[in-house]
């Protein structure tokens, strides 16, 4: 077994110096064969069980397609797409960077948690990097403790994504696409690119699943209204939101505008369930009915940075310091449908709805008060535990579903039906 694990064994050793070696060769053995983990995870395991910092493992070098739920990884691949985002945590908004890497062997998302200036096409070198699962794709984690180094003069092959999708409620980040949509909306743009200006066009196309918006890299010979067939399109991820690119590759074909159902047919939010949008990269103009079960901290009345609108935690701004904040309203709670929850943002707009007062009398009633929390409160008094319907965008990341509402309203309990639901399954069960 020495010789079978010695290179695993030595890293142990050098880990934990306080375990003995014939511990380490014990544990590791049932980690593997008993348990059935890989090296890579049996050594991680052993190190968090006997109070080592994981951090301390050596990378192993990986192709995209090699690569193993909880390795720390060192590798070469190519930046196909990045993208930036802010997420909300209690403790303040972070900004996070994720995207596409490649290599000849295929391709694989990625989160990095400092900006590292990575532009598409970069080839760079990463070592000390954590393989993720996220609902079963493998996903690499790029975090304070990672090595990125831009590699100039070097190109990379990369692999096609093989993933095909047919209708726009499937998109993922790694798919090509193969689509008949109604194009609803589009506009020409002018942008500047590394190779300088370049007009392209954006909009919005919808079919029978989903409204997605589009970016369109070369001339589109058609109009507003008509129905086309998209052949070797792709999806982009921008804000946590997917898109659809069009690009020399895509073959457009123009379709009769019989094909898909009426432009106001396909217009407007579309009915989710919870559990349908888990298995969705992300979704624009979506709409959930289910019951708000929790306020959470956050809410009500909030101070934001005046330099990068951040919301404060106790005056200070994780990036600008102490500053004088600017009020602002908002609820952050729980909405739940019975198959799953997401995060609602609701935002000054509709939290004044919900209060039936502006924000500078909800800032009179707090000073009056002296007490801030007494504006959460009210929001709870108002609604919480109520079923209501809520619409907007829908961005799913590691972090879970979230939706930046756009619209609400109380949403009618139809006791007869959802009885009949509840039987039904019951009875299917049985």
């Amino acid at each position: 077994m020495e010789n079978d694990r010695s290179r695993e064994i030595d890293e142990l050793a050098r880990m934990l110096p306080k375990v003995d070696r014939g511990t380490l060769e014990r544990e590791l053995e049932d980690a593997m064969t008993i348990y059935g983990l890989s090296a890579a995870q049996a050594r991680r395991t052993l190190v968090r069980k006997f109070g080592g910092d994981v951090r301390g493992l050596s990378a192993t070098e990986r192709k995209l397609k090699d690569l193993g739920p909880f390795e720390v990884v060192a590798l070469r691949a190519k930046v196909l797409t990045v993208n930036e985002r802010m997420i909300q945590r209690d403790a303040g908004d972070v900004r996070m960077f994720y995207g596409l890497l490649g290599d000849e062997t295929g391709t694989r998302p990625f989160t990095a948690w400092e900006d590292h200036g990575l532009q598409k096409g970069d080839v760079i070198e990463v070592n000390n990097a954590y393989v993720r699962e996220w609902q079963g794709d493998l996903r690499l984690n790029i975090s304070e403790n990672t090595i990125v180094r831009k590699l100039e003069g070097v190109d990379i092959r990369t692999a096609a994504p093989v993933r095909q999708v047919t209708n726009l409620a499937s998109v993922s980040q790694e798919a090509s696409c193969s689509l008949v949509v109604r194009i609803l909306e589009m506009s020409p743009h002018r942008v500047t690119t590394q190779s300088g200006e370049k007009d392209i066009v954006r909009g919005t196309l919808a079919d029978e699943t989903a409204r997605l918006p589009f970016t369109s890299w070369i001339p589109l010979e058609v109009g507003a209204g008509a129905v086309v067939r998209l052949e070797n399109a792709y999806v982009r991820i921008w804000q946590g939101m997917p898109q659809i690119n069009i690009g020399e590759n895509t073959r457009v074909e123009v379709l009769s505008p019989d094909a898909l159902p009426p432009e106001e047919f396909l217009s407007g939010a579309k009915s989710y369930s919870i559990g349908d949008l888990v298995e969705m990269t992300g979704m624009p103009d979506a709409s959930v009915t289910g019951m708000l079960i929790e306020i959470k901290g956050g809410s009500g009345l909030i101070f934001r940075c005046p330099e990068c609108n951040r919301v404060l935690q106790r005056g200070v701004c994780m990036v600008h310091g102490r500053v004088e904040g600017v009020p602002d309203l908002r609820i952050k709670g729980i909405i739940d449908d019975g198959t799953g929850a997401l995060t609602a943002i609701f935002p000054r707009r509709l939290t004044e709805m919900v209060l039936g007062k502006g924000l500078d009398d909800a800032l009179s009633e707090a000073r009056e008060k002296m007490d801030f929390q007494v504006v959460q409160d009210r929001i709870a008094e108002k609604v919480l535990m109520t079923r209501m319907t809520v619409s907007g965008n829908v961005s799913n990341d590691e972090f879970g579903l979230m939706m930046i509402v756009q619209e609400w309203k109380p949403a009618e309990v139809d006791a007869k039906g959802m009885a009949r639901e509840l039987y039904s399954r019951l009875e299917a069960m049985s």
